[in-house]
């Protein structure tokens, strides 16, 4: 693993991070699309997005000052997870 002079990772485990996430995203995606498995999904989104905010906190922690929030944004996506999570079965 390449560490770049920012605190960020560069080289294989950078590109192999944003592939697997971006499939990740379009898994739960997929599974909060349909009703059979949107709880489930649901619930894989919150992890997923605990693990993206972890991961951004350890490896570019000057993320969460960023203008733009791409860290400080998890915090309202679980709460609309948990809402919907709320209303699912009236779905």
């Amino acid at each position: 693993m390449q560490l770049m002079h920012d605190g960020g990772v560069a080289g294989w485990p950078a590109t192999l991070t944003v592939i697997g996430g971006g499939l990740g995203d379009i898994v739960v995606g997929m599974a909060i699309a349909f009703r059979r498995s949107s709880r489930r999904g649901l619930w894989a989104g919150i992890a997923l997005i605990v693990a993206y905010g972890i991961a951004g906190s350890v490896l570019v922690p000057f993320l969460w000052v960023d203008p733009l929030g791409p860290l400080l944004k998890v915090m309202p996506i679980i709460a609309l997870h948990a809402a919907a999570l709320a209303v699912a079965d009236d779905r």
